[in-house]
């Protein structure tokens, strides 16, 4: 048999693995790996050619799962009929396989044949379905939020209008959400070579799609390299506020007929290939994703396996697996696709696991203080520990699930550690996370000096935060007790300086609380900064000893004088905008109460109809558009010290029309040192009482003097605009 050439790894069409030998992944030496700062997207598969092919096989999903680290399977199911039935016989082998799932839910076959109308009966109908939907698989399949997302109907631009298919969205957003709320679901996807793709998907965004969904779900056939479609989405997304939502490539392959003539190149566009073209076209989007569109962190081949129902009625559309099957629909062989997907997930580097820490003989640093401990909190191990200290990995007690690590929608990029708490306040009782410290060698001690955290809520939902308490030889100090100001994908600094925490033991025990289990905590970057002292040496016998010192307190009585997050990244000032007031103000900074300038009335803080169950501040615009000569409400941010600068890197702002009548938005513009430089201008996609979120990121503000104003807009003065929950945060540099 001749072996191809793909992507500089010699691979050959393979004899389909047994029930007993899925392949698995070879995870290649670091020196092999490929370095790139973005992570592959994770990788997934439609199942058995759409549920088109032959019935699931239990050995065939082996395989499929041991394709990379996380593999995700990819079905879908309509309330017709016995559709419990067709879960299980899906469900079942997909999670033996150890996949996790996206469950597409569909319309009934009559709205999908055109006989029946997507009505508000319909859309009721749907809403039923998936909460029907998630509560068996949750039920019966114990399926985690982490483990399951679910899908809006497929390529619907064909068969509903866009304003049908965002309200039967919006009628099912809620139930799914009764069910679970950590439950995600996204959806949009679409025929993307039918003539309205555009025009349907601005139509389903115009009709509230936003908040109806948690992301969208994209179908792209192009090759690598082409950006079109991808741009276009990414500027439906921010013009509807939805940026930042979750994005899932759920269909993008390439089919395979007999006598196709396709080398996979870009320059072969969207014509039939060559098994061996096939496998260059999907590893090359795959890498075009990763370099080009991290913000896509999920991509499902299509499909699995071929379809063998149309290999003699329509061979374009039965040729897309990338196992080829027999005419029974049992898979025979691998393309060689198989094998350079394989390869290609191979590349990345594997997570660390956690370390052996071995003492060195003696420790080199003697008493000098250095950095003993640093978890990113993408594992439970230290990504590095001190010298002449063990730190044990990161261990959770009391958690009826979890933690968990990981990446989450909106995306940090990057994975953390995410936990459910057991407490509804600041508690020493409750669960938490610990890790502990100790000198290599007998008879030495450690001292904890400093520790800095990095934390965000998992929703809207507060009071959410943390209780820091450290237990030195088994006596307990708090360090820390604080709600948490921002929510992800923002991250809040927490820094505790001038301690003194030494012993022989020392132990960092951090306490989540929020209002319910479900309302997670989420942290990463924790740093323990410190010094490891030796046993003191026996005075020479002609020396009188000195007096012995005394002992150093347990924890250093008040802060510095000096800023001790100086040049650090830390949350400047938090509004709830429930009054002027700010909630919170960074260390070494000076932050103004909200002030209103130009309105006709002045801006108002209380709650309206129907309820927010909370205030918000109301504004009454005196612009039609976006324009920073109209009324606005403002924000002045100062270091506290003369001669230090400010920088502000983020901001986080909610928003809602107060009814229906639109165009109505923001327009946010910062003011440095009296210079203007506009960093957002959107309009609001809900109305009261849901609140659009809009992140402000990769800001570099910075001066003696920053003004955040926000200038509202729409048709008339009484059409209202809403605020809550203004976050900004930067640093306090000089």
């Amino acid at each position: 048999m001749t072996a191809v050439v793909v992507a500089a790894v010699v691979v050959a069409p393979t004899a389909y693995a047994s029930e007993s030998g899925p392949k698995a992944i070879t995870a290649l030496s670091p020196e092999t790996a490929v370095a790139n700062p973005n992570p592959l997207p994770k990788l997934g598969f439609s199942l058995n050619g759409e549920a088109l092919s032959g019935p699931p096989a239990q050995a065939h999903y082996n395989t499929l799962a041991r394709m990379s680290p996380d593999t995700w399977a990819r079905v879908g199911f309509n309330g017709d009929g016995k559709w419990r039935d067709e879960v299980d016989k899906y469900l079942g082998p997909i999670r033996k396989a150890g996949m996790k799932v996206l469950i597409r839910a569909s319309f009934r076959e009559a709205v999908l044949l055109k006989r029946v109308p997507l009505n508000a009966t319909e859309q009721e109908r749907y809403g039923d379905f998936v909460r029907e939907l998630a509560q068996y698989v949750k039920t019966k399949y114990a399926l985690k939020p982490n483990e399951v997302v679910f899908e809006h109907p497929n390529e619907s631009n064909r068969q509903v209008s866009g304003a049908a298919y965002a309200g039967a969205a919006k009628n099912a957003y809620p139930k799914l959400k009764s069910v679970d709320p950590g439950y995600k679901i996204i959806g949009a996807s679409e025929n993307v070579y039918v003539s309205n793709w555009k025009s349907w998907l601005s139509e389903v965004y115009a009709a509230g799609y936003a908040s109806a969904s948690d992301g969208v779900s994209f179908h792209n056939y192009d090759a690598q390299g082409s950006h079109e479609r991808y741009a276009y989405l990414e500027s439906i997304m921010k013009k509807h506020g939805h940026w930042g939502s979750m994005v899932w490539l759920t269909e993008f392959g390439t089919t395979t007929p007999p006598g196709a003539k396709g080398n996979g190149s870009a320059a072969s566009g969207r014509s039939s290939q060559t098994e061996a073209g096939q496998a260059v076209r999907l590893t090359g989007v795959l890498k075009f994703l990763q370099t080009d569109y991290p913000w896509i962190t999920h991509a499902f081949v299509y499909a699995d396996e071929d379809i063998h129902s149309r290999k003699s009625s329509n061979k374009f559309e039965a040729h897309f697996g990338i196992f080829a099957n027999d005419q029974n629909g049992t898979v025979t062989r691998e393309k060689p696709a198989v094998q350079a997907i394989r390869n290609l997930y191979a590349t990345q580097a594997p997570a660390p696991a956690a370390p052996v820490v071995k003492p060195p003989a003696a420790n080199p640093v003697g008493s000098q203080s250095q950095t003993l401990a640093s978890f990113p909190l993408n594992s439970a191990a230290p990504a590095a520990t001190g010298q002449g200290v063990t730190v044990s990995p990161i261990k959770g007690t009391g958690f009826a699930t979890g933690p968990r690590y990981g990446d989450f929608a909106p995306a940090y990029k990057r994975a953390v550690m995410q936990m459910n708490p057991t407490t509804k306040t600041a508690s020493s009782s409750a669960a938490y996370v610990e890790t502990a410290i100790t000198p290599s060698v007998a008879g030495q001690t450690v001292t904890v000096e400093s520790i800095q955290l990095k934390a965000a809520r998992g929703g809207d939902a507060t009071n959410r935060g943390l209780r820091i308490v450290a237990h030195v030889d088994g006596v307990t100090t708090t360090l820390l007790s604080k709600p948490i100001a921002t929510q992800r994908p923002m991250l809040s600094t927490f820094t505790m300086s001038g301690l003194s925490l030494k012993g022989k033991d020392v132990r960092i025990r951090i306490y989540p609380f929020s209002p319910v289990s479900t309302a997670t905590v989420e942290l990463a970057d924790l740093v323990i900064t410190g010094r490891v002292t030796a046993a003191s040496a026996a005075p020479a016998s002609n020396v009188a000893p000195a007096p012995p010192a005394a002992p150093a307190p347990t924890v250093a009585p008040a802060e510095p004088a000096a800023n001790p997050v100086k040049n650090q990244l830390q949350t400047l000032a938090s509004f709830a905008l429930s009054s002027a007031a700010p909630a919170t103000v960074g260390q070494g900074a000076t932050v103004t109460p909200i002030t209103g300038a130009r309105f006709s009335s002045a801006p108002l803080y209380a709650d309206f109809s129907p309820a927010y169950k909370r205030k918000v501040l109301q504004t009454n615009p005196s612009a039609k558009t976006p324009s920073s000569d109209a009324a606005y409400v403002e924000t002045t941010i100062t270091p506290s010290v003369a001669g230090e600068t400010v920088s502000v890197e983020s901001i986080q702002l909610k928003a809602a029309r107060g009814g229906d009548a639109t165009v109505r938005g923001l327009l946010i513009v910062a003011v440095v040192d009296g210079v203007a430089t506009t960093v957002l201008s959107q309009p609001i996609t809900t109305q009261r009482p849901t609140l659009s979120t809009f992140n402000v990121t990769g800001l570099s503000l910075e001066g003696k003097e920053v003004r955040i104003r926000v200038y509202p807009y729409s048709p008339t003065p009484t059409a209202t605009v809403e605020l809550a929950d203004l976050v900004i945060t930067g640093s306090i540099n000089g």
